[in-house]
């Protein structure tokens, strides 16, 4: 994702558009109750959950291999789709031993915090932790999943592989830059969708999506490894606790889908 912020500063900013433009619409042309009101966050968890069911039926058999042991969270607009991957794989893995951790990736061609980030992952390959699962929303060129694979391989975690929402290019396609650097080392590409230069919502809708998933990056002030809790003063009427409440139900949808109504689930976090 190295010229994430650059290349589609444009995009994000027309979807911000065309999101608030529709909801006002919807607004003005349908005067019900407000509880019959499609909300932005309401239109965040419908893609999610659309973009995470067909990723999740590309992943059915590593999922019931429990084929991980460290899940990583890209943050911060990867934090839902990693709680939503977690209660999936619980689900399907009960008892079993892993560990799900939330750092910061770098669009940027030198990441400033590897040294740390190596360190901390070092910390998870000294507890056997070693193949990991990187989560993200989006990928656009790669660059923070190059930075997550030399990372963790410094750190000793040599399967690694990754599951995206949305990806801008086919990563099978070995001559684009993309699909070399996913070339490089990745045991497993998934994606949910292929869709060049569509930034999904839980991304470009940034102020609403922080409210929902709870954190902020901050990387423009100052690099860190790990993200930010927002103030609780900032949750905004319960925004987080109802997005994992949502979180859940999406859970049990794609469960049901993917494995059947005969099946006996536990979505606990």
């Amino acid at each position: 994702m190295e010229s994430f912020e650059s290349s589609t500063l444009n995009n994000i900013s027309t979807q911000e558009t065309a999101v608030s433009t529709e909801l006002e619409t919807k607004a003005e042309s349908e005067p019900v109750s407000e509880t019959a009101k499609i909300t932005a966050e309401e239109m965040i968890m419908q893609e999610i959950e659309e973009l995470a069911t067909p990723l999740i039926e590309k992943m059915k058999e590593k999922i019931d291999e429990g084929a991980y042991d460290l899940i990583v969270s890209d943050e911060g607009s990867g934090r839902l789709p990693t709680l939503l991957f977690r209660k999936i794989y619980r689900a399907r893995n009960p008892g079993k031993d892993f560990d799900t951790i939330f750092v910061n990736g770098s669009r940027e061609r030198y990441d400033p915090v590897a040294p740390a980030l190596v360190n901390f992952f070092s910390k998870y390959a000294a507890k056997g932790r070693s193949k990991a699962l990187v989560v993200t929303d989006y990928v656009h060129l790669g660059t923070s999943l190059g930075h997550f694979l030399k990372n963790l391989n410094n750190a000793n975690i040599t399967d690694v592989s990754v599951a995206a929402l949305r990806t801008s290019y086919d990563e099978h396609v070995p001559d684009s830059k993309a699909g070399k650097i996913i070339a490089e080392g990745f045991t497993d590409f998934f994606e949910g969708e292929i869709n060049k230069g569509k930034v999904p919502l839980v991304a470009s809708l940034k102020d609403v999506s922080r409210a929902m998933h709870g954190v902020i990056k901050k990387n423009e002030e100052a690099p860190r490894k790990h993200p930010e809790r927002i103030k609780k003063s900032d949750f905004n009427g319960g925004k987080v606790v109802k997005a994992r409440e949502d979180i859940g139900k999406i859970a049990e949808r794609i469960l049901e889908k993917v494995w059947g109504k005969t099946e006996t689930h536990t979505t606990e976090v």
